[in-house]
């Protein structure tokens, strides 16, 4: 009779423990989420929230759209500015300017930027040089005839994993 009762309450007892590690996990609730009036599609792990700000890049004066969700300290971002008629014509200055973009990636963890990128829409993975954070992002840029795009997935190894990461950067797909 006893070594059934220890029996139960040990399977309570792990039961309990297993329930407390699953709620102090975070929780991912992927989407799809059509983003830039149809042009953008990326699954995101939460309901999103979105904000405009303006910024330099390589000179030019651009309005970009931040699309983004935070969960546990994690950051999962799309920003996307359309580009000016003005840029649409230059090709050149198109490509600076996405590179330009994956310099500040690296800028951002502070970390030296390579002399060579990799090529656009590939994964891009960059570890901060504080062992004390951890900080880590994965990200991909898009340099279409009509827009920039950057897609980030920002945070630490304790809070963002690379699964999740990946998942999240695989999802998005940008019509050229």
């Amino acid at each position: 009779m006893m070594s059934k009762l220890c029996r139960f309450s040990l399977k309570n007892i792990i039961l309990i423990l297993m329930i407390i590690e699953t709620s102090c996990l975070p929780q991912y609730n992927w989407r799809e989420i059509l983003l830039a009036d149809g042009h953008v599609h990326a699954t995101f792990p939460d309901r999103i929230s979105t904000e405009i700000y303006p910024t330099v890049l390589y000179g030019y004066d651009l309005n970009f759209s931040k699309s983004f969700v935070e969960i546990s300290g994690a950051l999962f971002t799309i920003n996307y500015a359309q580009l000016s008629p003005k840029l649409l014509q230059n090709h050149n200055v198109r490509m600076q300017l996405g590179h330009s973009m994956i310099q500040n990636l690296y800028l951002y963890l502070q970390v030296v930027p390579p002399d060579n990128f990799e090529d656009y829409g590939q994964d891009i993975e960059i570890y901060g040089n504080s062992e004390k954070d951890q900080n880590w992002l994965m990200a991909r840029i898009w340099v279409t005839d009509t827009m920039l795009v950057e897609a980030i997935a920002l945070g630490n190894k304790k809070n963002l994993s690379f699964d999740n990461a990946k998942k999240f950067l695989h999802s998005v797909v940008v019509k050229r």
